[in-house]
């Protein structure tokens, strides 16, 4: 959690483009619940760039829980895939 917290913290004051997906993908389900729209497109963007066939399932997860379109359109091509 405490890493989460931290990027969100660098994130007010920069940009989040220095993190493992691992912490965006958290960070994306954090911010969501939290209806931070601006830190959640900023993840959405992240995580649009970052998505691979080994995290696909996880960001998948993510985006099915979350509703976001965006990432849903990703992934489902990977995850068909799969």
């Amino acid at each position: 959690f405490h890493r989460v917290a931290n990027v969100a913290g660098e994130y007010a004051y920069g940009s989040i483009e220095n993190i493992s997906p691992e912490v965006a993908l958290r960070l994306h389900l954090l911010t969501h619940n939290l209806h931070n729209k601006a830190l959640v497109d900023g993840c959405t963007r992240f995580l649009f760039a970052m998505i691979e066939e080994t995290n696909v399932s996880e960001v998948w997860s993510a985006a099915n829980s979350t509703k976001n379109e965006v990432l849903i359109g990703v992934c489902a091509p990977l995850v068909a895939r799969i």
